[in-house]
């Protein structure tokens, strides 16, 4: 070899190492958007799940009942709260501490969502035909990997309970 490409070859491998450098960071970024995604669809169709459930249990006759231990329910989702938004809440029924402050502003704001998910982002949702009686929240803990609460169809609403 010559001295010239002796001299050059040091400048290749440093290419090689940063161009290396640059596929890994975009190929760690697009398989982290690819994980999201898939998150925030499986979520999607948990909520989904639930307005089918909601709706089967509302359209169904008077007094009829419902599970949802059968919903598959997303790995990032702890805890489970229903509120109603006409009476008084007791924070204390909540055990995830995130998600009793995301329940406290939504409370105190004027937002219309009455079911409550701790999770990574500690969403909401809204769904109109639901309703809690006795204790406010109705909160469960997803720690077993299944929901504790059945659905009844109470005429014009469907009430929300634990099992």
């Amino acid at each position: 070899m010559r001295k010239g490409q002796l001299m050059g070859q040091p400048f290749v491998y440093i290419f090689l190492l940063i161009v290396a450098a640059i596929i890994l960071f975009f190929g760690v970024k697009a398989i982290i958007n690819v994980i999201d995604a898939g998150q925030e669809v499986e979520y999607n169709r948990f909520v989904s799940d639930m307005g089918e459930v909601e709706s089967k249990v509302y359209h169904d006759s008077f007094g009829s009942t419902m599970s949802l231990e059968n919903i598959n329910i997303p790995n990032s989702i702890s805890e489970i709260c229903i509120i109603d938004r006409n009476s008084e809440i007791d924070l204390s029924l909540v055990n995830n501490f995130d998600l009793r402050e995301f329940i406290n502003l939504s409370y105190s704001g004027f937002q219309d969502e009455n079911m409550f998910f701790a999770d990574e982002k500690l969403r909401s949702k809204e769904f109109e035909r639901i309703y809690i009686e006795d204790v406010n929240p109705l909160c469960d803990n997803l720690n077993d990997n299944k929901i504790d609460i059945r659905f009844t169809n109470k005429g014009e609403l469907v009430l929300a309970e634990h099992i």
